[in-house]
C-alpha cells in the first residue's frame, strides 16, 4: 500500500538524477584515467593529453551539477564532450584500440540520460558523424587506412546496441508510466479519505502519512521519520504509550482497535484507532498501518440519543392514566411504561 509523502524536501526524482550523474561521471573518470596511463605507457602523448583534458572537464561538469543542480545542462555538455572525444579517438585510431571502444560506450550513456526518442535522434547523428569520418579517412587517405570489414563490424555492433537499448528503454518507460499512473490513482484515493492513515515501521517510526492525518497533525516531518508517539498528537510524548496497540499487534499478530482522545489543530477530538499488521509473503510482520477515524460527532449524537430516550421515558412515566407500549414486527410487546401496568394489570 502506497501513501503520499507530504514533505518533499528530498525529492525522489532529484535523488535519482543525482545518482545517475554520479555513476556516469565516475565511470567515465575511471575510463579516462586508464586511457591516460595506457597512452603514457605507449608514448602516445597526444592522446594522453586529450584523455587528461576529458578527465578534467568531466570533473568540472560534475562539480557544476552539484552546485547548480541543472541536470539538462549537465546532460547536454557531458554527452557533447563524450561524443566529441569518441569521434576524435575513432578518427585517430580508426577501428583499433580505443577507436572501437569509445563509440560503443556512447549508446549506453545516451539512453541512460535521454528519453528513447531523443536518444535515438542523438545516436542517428552520432552514427552519421562516424560514417563521414570513415569516408574522410579512407578516400582522402588521412592517417592509417581503415579496414572496411572492421568498420562494417563496428557499425553493425553499434546499430544492434542502439536498437536493443531503444526497445528495452521504451518498454521500461511504458511499464514505469503504467505503474506511476496506478500509484497516482491510489494516492488520490488515499488522500481523499476521511480517515487519517500512517505507515509505521518496526522501530515505531512513521514513514508515510496521507493528507487527512497531516491536516490534523501538521507538525509531522516525514523526512525525519519521527516516532509515532512523538508526532501523532499535538502533545508529544517522550516514550511509548502505556496502551500501545503496536505492541499488542506484535504479541497477537492480529488487528487491534481502541478509542482515544487526542489533541489536534481542530481541538481535542475522539478517535477510533485501528492498527493493522502489514505482512510479507512469509507471513512476517514488516510494518503497521494505523488508521484514525474521528468519531467525536458520532459519540455526541449517541449521547444525545440516550439523553432524549431518558427524557422521553421520564415524560411518559409521569403522565397519569396514559399507557405507552411498543411492539416489534411480530407484534410482541418490547417495552411499556409503568402506567400500562396500572391500567392493564400486567
Amino acid at each position: 500500500m502506497q501513501l503520499i509523502k507530504p514533505n518533499k524536501t528530498t525529492d525522489a526524482a532529484d535523488l535519482s538524477l543525482t545518482n545517475r550523474v554520479n555513476y556516469l561521471s565516475a565511470l567515465m573518470i575511471i575510463i579516462s584515467a586508464i586511457m591516460i596511463v595506457l597512452n603514457l605507457y605507449n608514448a602516445t602523448y597526444q592522446n594522453a593529453i586529450g584523455a587528461g583534458l576529458y578527465f578534467s572537464l568531466v570533473i568540472i561538469l560534475l562539480l557544476d551539477y552539484h552546485f547548480k543542480a541543472n541536470f539538462a545542462r549537465w546532460a547536454r555538455l557531458f554527452l557533447f564532450l563524450t561524443a566529441f572525444t569518441s569521434l576524435y579517438l575513432f578518427y585517430q585510431r580508426g577501428t583499433t584500440g580505443m577507436g572501437v571502444f569509445w563509440p560503443l560506450i556512447i549508446p549506453f550513456l545516451v539512453f541512460t540520460i535521454e528519453t528513447p526518442k531523443k536518444a535515438l535522434r542523438v545516436m542517428l547523428a552520432f552514427v552519421s558523424a562516424i560514417l563521414i569520418l570513415f569516408f574522410i579517412r579512407r578516400y582522402f587517405e588521412v592517417g592509417e587506412q581503415l579496414t572496411v570489414s572492421r568498420f562494417i563490424t563496428l557499425l553493425a555492433i553499434l546499430i544492434t546496441i542502439i536498437g536493443f537499448l531503444y526497445v528495452h528503454n521504451k518498454s521500461r518507460l511504458q511499464a514505469e508510466k503504467t505503474a506511476w499512473n496506478e500509484k497516482e490513482k491510489l494516492n488520490v484515493l488515499l488522500n481523499n479519505l476521511s480517515q487519517g492513515l500512517a505507515m509505521i515501521d518496526l522501530d515505531m517510526r512513521v514513514t508515510e502519512v496521507n493528507a487527512k492525518l497531516l491536516e490534523w497533525f501538521p507538525g509531522i516531518r516525514i523526512n525525519d521519520k519521527p516516532f509515532c508517539f512523538e508526532c501523532l498528537d499535538l502533545v508529544s510524548r517522550p516514550e511509548i504509550c502505556e496502551d500501545c496497540q503496536i505492541k499488542k499487534v506484535l504479541e497477537t499478530g492480529k488487528m487491534q482497535e481502541r478509542s482515544k482522545l487526542k489533541k489536534t489543530v481542530l481541538g481535542e477530538r475522539l478517535f477510533k484507532i485501528t492498527v493493522t499488521p502489514v505482512k510479507n509473503q512469509s507471513g512476517e510482520i514488516v510494518a503497521f498501518l494505523e488508521s484514525m477515524e474521528d468519531i467525536t460527532e458520532l459519540r455526541k449524537i449517541e449521547s444525545m440519543a440516550r439523553e432524549n430516550e431518558s427524557r422521553f421515558r421520564t415524560l411518559f412515566e409521569q403522565l397519569p392514566n396514559i399507557a405507552v407500549q411498543g411492539y416489534d414486527r411480530d407484534g410482541v410487546c418490547c417495552f411499556g411504561m409503568n402506567q400500562r401496568k396500572a391500567l392493564w394489570l400486567y
